[in-house]
């Protein structure tokens, strides 16, 4: 075999690298459940991603949107700087029957490549459930991640409990070390913590893809 150099001119510098990120949160009838610590799943994925958008830098030109998911999928926060706005998106989730994360992948998919995009923000959805893909099967999700993907959007998942598809949730993930497993609702606001250092240069649009 014969090795050749390579040299490669991108760059990419955390903290001046901006990012468009999609929260895509499981809004289940489940996600009404208890924690050890007395309070909803939903109000510990709340307060997660509160804690992960605390870590963005809005003034600098990163941008978020919230999307929920149950029977269908809700766009509660488009893409915005606006604090407040999202603030209130996450304040305003509803449950309801059934885990359509098919729907979930495919709204945030479409406000990412909507005209709120900044071109050069590298796309992002985070992708939370605490359950299977029902009423239709985990592939469908597949196929719209597939699409995100080839779109140029990077994908983390996140499952919370054990009554998982994990193997759907990291085949859903840009790579499978980006799907996450959180135990415990308690556990969220680390995993989210733990991403926000991931997202700035992430190897599925820098070198390592390559």
């Amino acid at each position: 075999p014969l090795y050749l150099p390579l040299l490669l001119h991108e760059r990419c510098t955390p903290g001046i690298q901006r990012t468009d990120i999609a929260l895509v949160i499981d809004a289940s009838s489940s996600m009404t459940e208890l924690t050890p610590a007395g309070r909803s799943k939903l109000a510990a994925a709340v307060e997660a991603a509160g804690t992960f958008l605390d870590q963005m830098h809005f003034d600098a030109g990163d941008q978020a949107a919230v999307v929920t998911f149950n029977s269908d999928a809700t766009l509660l926060a488009p893409l915005t700087t606006t604090r407040a706005l999202q603030d209130a998106a996450l304040g305003a989730i509803t449950t309801a029957q059934f885990t359509r994360i098919d729907r979930g992948i495919a709204v945030a998919r479409e406000e990412l490549a909507s005209t709120r995009h900044r071109p050069g923000n590298t796309p992002v959805m985070i992708v939370l459930t605490d359950g299977r893909a029902n009423p239709v099967p985990v592939s469908v999700a597949e196929s719209e991640a597939r699409q995100a993907k080839d779109a140029g959007i990077v994908i983390f998942t996140i499952g919370l409990g054990n009554d998982l598809d994990t193997e759907g949730l990291r085949s859903i993930a840009s790579r499978p070390g980006w799907f996450y497993s959180a135990p415990s609702a308690e556990e969220l606001a680390g995993i989210y913590r733990g991403i926000a250092v991931a997202i700035p240069c992430p190897a599925s649009v820098f070198w390592g893809q390559r």
